[in-house]
């Protein structure tokens, strides 16, 4: 595919720049304190993009369908963002090019009235001859952005497309062919995208890179197993591509604390101190606490996928400087016993997430469909968990509800419905408000569980260990 081609063939249309349970034990040795203010830190970032009212739909082919890396952007957002109202809308389909979507941007995308949309095409349209529409990528994604600008959408992402049969995997000419094909759409889209001011998300070569580390660590699972489609691992990797471009601090949430001798002080975010002569057991009810997101199994998972940025988002940092030197302390999250650090490893910050793990999540068996999504069906019995890890619990919660919301949306999908036949009369327009009212309901629902997550105390106990 010529790169010039694929330069002059996209109609040129001005693009606006995108708006800026309690330790047991003697009462004596047990200080309870509840604090109420936020209690985190976290470094400078860009503007978040998205706004309150937000209406996002993902438009794209069976990786987008697959409702992994949309759902976790969505998670975040969810857990990040608890006070915003926002819609998430995915409109993937599996096999589908640009041309596909181009064809469908009425029923399935402006019909939703979004104000953000993703793209994410190139892997169908790889596969086409030259010459033939599906090819005509260009053209195609330049009309579809043509369009919604044309609808007023605020912020168009364009995501350059997911690699084909790489990480060692591309023997054959043909594979060889159809990535060295992806990667001239890449730099079409990376040009484009620059070129009309839209927001650019980069997820080709991280995971390329990806799918080198994971290798170099002799790791069994395939991040492709179909040579096509990113197990849950890469989605992860994904997501954090598409929450940086929009803006997102994805540094590790701190909850930090001095001790002067005599009380502790909570920086800037509390005014008042707490007594403590960090000789008693100490248990902190925290609210409000910025959610850590294990999108990733484990530590190392995250480190043998070199993906840095989703080994920050699972981590939750406790700093407490000023404690007597060489003391140790138990430090405890919920009912789950962390281990022991001294007081220079918890100066310097200790990760009250380090000890969880996720399992990863199977690719969807072959020959089943990718709307099942690349993951089992998960449990939402930690909404109601009095046991474990609160934040793991919070997270595992909101991907269950998530999981089925998603779930539903593909059972109401509008190609379900687009062909009932004419006699079914107003009982179609019924079926369809029935549709919509429900899933509002079921997005005010999951908002509001965010919210009261959010407002839910999360204990941290320190006991010093003689």
């Amino acid at each position: 595919m010529n790169l010039m081609l694929c330069a002059r063939a996209v109609s040129p249309h001005a693009a606006p720049s995108p708006p800026a349970p309690l330790p047991r034990g003697p009462l004596l040795f047990l200080l309870l304190f509840t604090v109420l203010a936020p209690l985190w830190s976290t470094s400078a970032a860009a503007a978040p993009l998205l706004q309150q009212g937000d209406r996002v739909v993902f438009l794209g082919d069976s990786i987008t369908v697959a409702h992994t890396w949309t759902r976790a952007v969505e998670e975040f957002v969810r857990l990040r963002h608890p006070e915003l109202d926002i819609t998430f809308v995915n409109a993937g389909v599996g096999g589908h090019t640009a041309s596909d979507g181009l064809a469908r941007l009425d029923v399935d995308v402006l019909a939703e009235r979004p104000t953000v949309v993703l793209l994410n095409f190139g892997m169908n349209d790889s596969s086409y001859p030259e010459g033939s529409d599906g090819a005509a990528f260009a053209q195609n994604m330049g009309a579809i952005i043509g369009r919604l600008q044309g609808a007023g959408v605020r912020l168009i992402l364009w995501i350059d497309t997911s690699p084909f049969d790489v990480g060692g995997l591309a023997k054959s000419g043909r594979s060889r062919s159809r990535e060295e094909a992806i990667v001239k759409l890449v730099q079409c889209t990376h040009d484009e995208a620059t070129r009309r001011g839209l927001v650019l998300v980069r997820w080709h070569d991280p995971i390329v890179q990806a799918l080198t580390s994971w290798e170099t660590a002799k790791r069994p699972e395939k991040l492709l197993p179909d040579k096509v489609h990113p197990a849950p691992a890469l989605h992860a990797l994904m997501a954090t591509q598409v929450l940086r471009a929009l803006g997102e601090d994805l540094t590790p949430p701190t909850i930090e604390a001095q001790y002067d001798g005599a009380s502790l002080r909570f920086g800037t975010a509390l005014p008042s101190t707490l007594p403590w002569n960090a000789s008693q057991a100490l248990t902190l009810a925290l609210t409000a606490v910025t959610a850590p997101l294990p999108l990733l199994g484990s530590i190392k998972d995250a480190a043998d996928l070199g993906a840095a940025d989703a080994l920050s988002l699972r981590r939750l940092l406790l700093k407490v400087s000023g404690l007597p030197a060489r003391h140790r302390y138990r430090i405890q999250v919920g009912d789950v016993f962390l281990g022991l650090s001294s007081s220079a490893q918890l100066a310097a910050g200790v990760d009250l997430m380090a000890t969880t793990t996720t399992p990863l999540w199977a690719p969807a068996p072959p020959g089943s469909t990718m709307t099942v999504a690349a993951t089992p069906a998960p449990s939402t019995s930690s909404c109601t968990a009095l046991t474990g890890n609160p934040f793991q619990n919070d997270f595992e919660c909101l991907w269950g509800l998530l999981f089925e919301k998603d779930q539903l949306r593909i059972a109401m999908r509008n190609e379900k419905t687009r062909w009932l036949p004419d006699f079914v009369g107003k009982r179609k327009g019924e079926l369809l408000l029935l549709n919509s009212t429900w899933i509002s309901e079921v997005d005010t629902y999951i908002r509001r569980r965010a919210q009261a997550i959010a407002t839910t105390p999360h204990r941290i106990t320190l006991t010093p260990v003689p």
